[in-house]
This record gives C-alpha cells, structure tokens and sequence, in this order.
C-alpha cells in the first residue's frame, strides 16, 4: 500500500543519510565545472565530498565521492584529501532512471543526464542498437518486440526493425534465445489487434525468457489483453492500459509491474483510473514516459501530476523513479544513495516531499562521477 511504499522510501534514503552503508548486491533481470558554494583545493585527483545537504523529509547528509563511486555516505563523512563542496538548503536525492525510452527512434540519449535522467529502459529498437551502448548512460534494452508476421509495430512507426516476426511457436522461443544471446536484458511482446500472438506462443515466449532469467514486458492496452498477459505469466505492464480493466484484471496484475505512461496515451480518466485501482491493489508502478512517443526530454512534470492523480504519494512517485526500476530491472548501481553505489545523484532546491515537481528542475547533477549539471553561478 502507499504507506508501505513510502516507508520503503524514507527507510533506504534516510538510513543512508544517518550510517555509512554497506555495497549492495545486484537485483537480477527477471527478478563539468563547479558551480555556487564554498569549496575547497582538492588535495588529490577526484575526491569530493558534498556537505550540507539534506534527504528528502529533512536529515542531513554527507557524500564522498571517489572516482564514480560513493565510498561514504553518513552524518558525516572523511574530508580527508577532498574537494568539499557546500551544498547548504539542498536535497539530495538518487539520480533518476526512466522507465519506458524509445532511443533509437528517438536519440536524445545525450540530453538526459543533465535533467537528472541518469539510466533508462529502452523498449524496442533494431536489432543493431544491442550491438553498442551509450557511454556515460546507463540502458538496458528489449531489441525489437516479438510480433507475429506483419504484426504491430511492423506496419507503422516500428517499420523499420522495431519488430521479430514469428509464426509459430518454435519460432517464438527461438526469437527469445537469439534475442537474449544478443544481448537483449528484457523482452518485449505487443497484445493488440490481429495478427498478434497466440496465447501458446505468449506462453513460450515467457517460459523461455524465465529460463533464460529475463523479465516480460509486454504492450497491452486493452483489458483483455491485459488479461492474457497476466494469465501467460507475463511480469510488467509496459504501459497503463487505456481501456476500463475489469476486477479479475486488477487481481491478476496485483504483485507484478506496471510502467505509467499515462501523458504518451492523454491522461484520460479510465488511464488514471486504472492506474490508481492498480496501485491500491497492490501492484508496483514504476515512472515512464514513453519518450520517442512523447517528447518531454527530462523528468515529465505532466507524468509526476498523473501519477499523484492516480494515488500515488510524493514518497511513492520518488521511488517510482528510482529505486523501484533499479529493483524491477535490475539497475544495481543506482536507485539508492549507498556505499559502492555509482555516484550518480541530483541535488533539488526543495524537498520532493513537498513538492515532487521539484524534480524537473534539478539544480545540480552528478552523473557516473561527474558533474553534469552546475547551479547558475
């Protein structure tokens, strides 16, 4: 529920604010220049600590970067051969992980970190983007979606490589094992209008992703496809459904995933509403955009408003796009401000807690150990 959520919330980022934590383990697949503030001469060649910042909800916390990583997070930290940087009247908080890109179709992957969009899940592209990834970014990707022969996205915008056609169900499962030997981290099927795949190729499809320690994700805006899916095994929503979900749908989505792409689909009020019955059931929303569909480059202000119209509180919208996705998907280095943790975190003129819009606005960024954003000096 939401007080769950937020608990989880304030539990992981406040801790890190009052102890110095320990390296976290990975959660698998399937499972620039300074700017205002006092500082002083670095002694060596990277260190920094951030101090005077607060977490969100209000306790102070100190940040020791070395490299790209957090070597100490705490009340206070070592100084010892430093850059100390004054970030006074700041909240920090991880750095942001998008959860639904299109950034082949439309690359704009560069322009991310500076909005605090450090990592993203990328959900059908050709096959070539799994050949190379983004340096100073973070992606993980599906590759194109499993489709049925001139199946959705191959007669329109996706044309152009954005699909694997099958017909059968061998087939399918093959398209599974050559999708993930080439480097795909999740897959992702379509459920729309005909042709599209069977329930015993759906059912393939996500056997052998599961054999092969990959999540589903899968494109299904009607309830019942929805429903398929869930019945298939299927474990996220790559968006919220447009179309009323019936009760047995909510039920079958109550423990897995759902990404919100509510603006790329216009907010409309079944969308939202279905977002918040899913939400209160229990399911996990995870913050997406859509973007190549949407064109917000940046944290989406529309989206974080969508989804406190859908329930969720400020606390639950911050882990939506944070620590939520680098748990669902498996992003080990983000997510949360801990102990061998990349240092990838942004800094915020108020506290998200208060006013959640405060996160597309970041005032500072550190992205993969460097500064990507500085305040106005």
């Amino acid at each position: 529920g939401s007080r769950e959520a937020a608990t989880g919330l304030l539990v992981a980022v406040m801790a890190a604010g009052a102890i110095a934590c320990g390296s976290a383990e990975k959660s698998p697949p399937g499972a620039g220049g300074m700017g205002a503030g006092g500082s002083n001469a670095p002694e060596d060649d990277g260190a920094r600590v951030y101090v005077g910042a607060r977490v969100p909800g209000g306790e102070s916390i100190e940040l020791r970067v070395e490299g790209a990583r957090l070597v100490e997070v705490g009340s206070e930290v070592s100084r010892s051969k430093a850059e100390v940087i004054d970030v006074t009247d700041q909240w920090v908080t991880p750095a942001f992980i998008e959860g639904h890109v299109h950034l082949t179709y439309y690359p704009v992957t560069a322009s991310l970190p500076a909005t605090g969009i450090v990592a993203a899940l990328d959900l059908a592209a050709p096959l070539a983007s799994l050949e190379s990834q983004p340096t100073e970014f973070t992606l993980l990707a599906s590759g194109p979606m499993i489709t049925r022969t001139d199946g959705y996205p191959t007669q329109g915008w996706g044309s152009d490589g954005y699909g694997f056609e099958v017909e059968t169900v061998s087939d399918a499962e093959k398209a599974v094992r050559d999708l993930v030997q080439l480097g795909a981290d999740v897959i992702k099927v379509p459920l729309t209008g005909a042709p599209t795949l069977t329930a015993e190729q759906l059912e393939a499809i996500v056997r052998v992703a599961h054999e092969q320690d990959r999540l589903v994700v899968a494109h299904a805006l009607g309830d019942a496809d929805a429903l398929l899916a869930a019945e298939a095994g299927v474990d996220v929503l790559a968006h919220t459904p447009t179309e009323v979900l019936e009760a047995a749908t909510i039920d079958a989505w109550s423990e897995r995933v759902v990404i919100s792409t509510l603006g790329a689909f216009g907010a409309s009020e079944a969308a939202v509403d279905n977002l918040a019955r899913l939400h209160g059931a229990g399911a996990r929303v995870i913050y997406g955009t859509d973007l190549g569909n949407s064109r917000t480059v940046g944290v989406s202000a529309s989206e974080l408003e969508y989804l406190g119209r859908a329930g969720l509180s400020a606390a639950e919208i911050l882990e939506s796009i944070t620590s939520a996705p680098a748990d669902v998907f498996g992003f080990a280095d983000l997510g949360r401000l801990e102990v061998g943790r990349e240092a990838s975190f942004v800094f915020l003129e108020r506290d998200p807690l208060v006013d959640i819009s405060v996160l597309t606005t970041p005032s500072r960024v550190i992205a993969h150990g460097r500064e990507v954003r500085s305040p106005a000096p």
